[in-house]
Order: structure tokens, then sequence, then C-alpha cells
């Protein structure tokens, strides 16, 4: 319907992207996970597995558990293994969307002993640690539910030298769950009209224009963001550049150049 707002995700997806930039400067890498996860008891933070080339992006498998009786907390690689073999667990929604995961190949991770890697697919959206000066912006045109995080991961992919590398070791976890109200509002019976008939139609389209953007370029073409997020990009850069041993920012070109876009582009999504 006309008005209707969507949750900005993307857009406090780029918030916290520059902050972590600006206020953890001398960090090399982001984890980028839905906070619903569970990290699982492994040592991720304190050895993500080395030895990791300098464009490497990491991708942290996801599961889901079939019953809330099971802790979350706590589980080491040996349990996920014991809870996929006994259909305790499986990975995050292959049940009815196994496109978003399928590279990651959960069967081989299972029986892995050491990281490997895996081609870029359309639709593939994992969870992942990147390099945090080279990770691209969120496209703030895609709000609410939908292909949000798929567009992200196929711009990272795109990402000269970019190698995406399955951590044998490592996982994140969560529950199964009800579909959300932003996925009923988009997917459901109860879809939001808008011009193009519902906003399943509005995300496909917008998709649609996406894919169209990118052809087969690499690096990718720079994301659409709002007025906001240019400001504050601009603002954090030239803090990090005027910081001691960062001068070298100041004569820089950004990474991620922003194309200039009208505000409405954004809000009417």
């Amino acid at each position: 319907a006309a008005g209707e707002k969507f949750y900005p995700v993307n857009k406090l997806r780029n918030l916290a992207l520059l902050q972590a930039r600006s206020e953890f400067p001398a960090a090399s890498h982001v984890f980028l996970v839905d906070v619903d996860f569970v990290v699982s008891d492994t040592g991720l933070f304190r050895n993500p597995q080395a030895p990791i080339a300098p464009h490497d992006v990491l991708v942290v498998p996801a599961f889901e558990t079939v019953s809330a009786d099971i802790k979350l907390a706590g589980l080491s690689r040996n349990d996920m293994v014991e809870l996929l073999g006994a259909g305790a667990a499986r990975g995050f929604h292959v049940s009815y969307f196994p496109r978003g995961h399928g590279p990651t190949d959960f069967d081989r991770w299972a029986a892995a002993e050491e990281p490997y890697g895996v081609k870029h697919a359309e639709f593939f959206e994992p969870y992942v640690i990147a390099p945090v000066d080279s990770v691209p912006m969120y496209d703030e045109r895609f709000t609410g539910y939908g292909m949000n995080k798929i567009v992200h991961v196929d711009c990272l992919a795109r990402v000269p030298g970019a190698r995406l590398v399955v951590l044998d070791k490592h996982f994140v976890v969560t529950e199964d769950h009800p579909r959300s109200a932003s996925w009923r509002r988009t997917y459901g019976p109860e879809a939001v009209a808008c011009g193009l008939g519902t906003r399943r139609h509005w995300v496909r389209a917008m998709y649609a224009r996406f894919r169209e953007e990118q052809g087969q370029q690499s690096p990718p073409v720079p994301p659409t963001l709002s007025r906001a997020t240019q400001r504050l990009q601009a603002k954090l850069r030239k803090r990090l550049a005027s910081r001691e041993g960062r001068n070298d920012l100041a004569q820089q070109a950004p990474i991620h150049q922003v194309d200039s876009c009208e505000q409405r582009q954004i809000e009417q999504a």
C-alpha cells in the first residue's frame, strides 16, 4: 500500500559496518551474522583457522535444531555432527530454501578435516567473516524481508581476489522457528499490495534490477545508499584518516564509491 514502511535492515547493517571500521580500527575482519545465532564452542574468535589469505571470505556453516529442548550454547563440532546424524539438527533453511546455504555442503562439512573452498552460486547467503576494509556496503533499496543478504553476498563474491572458504571446525546454530511477520508481509497470505502486485513481486523486480546492474562486473557495482549513510561514511573516513598511522586513508580513493540517489528510492521500498 502507498506509504507502507518496511524495516531498514540493510541501512542498519551499514551503520554497524561503518561503526566497526571506525570504533575498532585494529580489527582486520568483521563477522556478518544474524543476532539469533549462537556461535559454537570451538574457539572461533581465538583462532578462526589460519592461514587466511588477505581476501579470503570465511564461510561459517549455519545449522538449525529441530527441537527447542536442545541447548544451543556450548555445542562442540562433535556435538553438531552427532545431532546431524540423529536428525536433531540440519543445515539452516535446507527444508524450504536449500539454495540459500547449499554451496556450504553440509555433508562435506560433517566429514571435513580441513577448510575447503566453494564457489559462489546465485541465492547463496552464508554467514561470513570478511576483511573489514574490502567488504562491500549493503544495498539500502532492499528493506524488510527478501534478498537483502543475498545481494550483499553476491557483491562480496565479486571483490577481486575474494575466495569463499568454509571453516571445518566452527559453526553457528539457531532453533527452527516460525516464519516472521516480515516474511508473512512479503511472501505470506497477508502480503502487502504494491504497484507491481504484491510485495513479493516488488522484491523480485528489485532483485532483477540488481542483477542487471551488476552484470558480470568485478569489482561489484557500488550499492545504492541513502544520503544519511553517505554522509556518515564520509565523516567516519575523515576520522580514520586523522588517526595516527592511518593518514594514508586521506589520500586513498574510497574502496566503495557510492552513487547519489534520491532518498525516495529507498523510502518507497
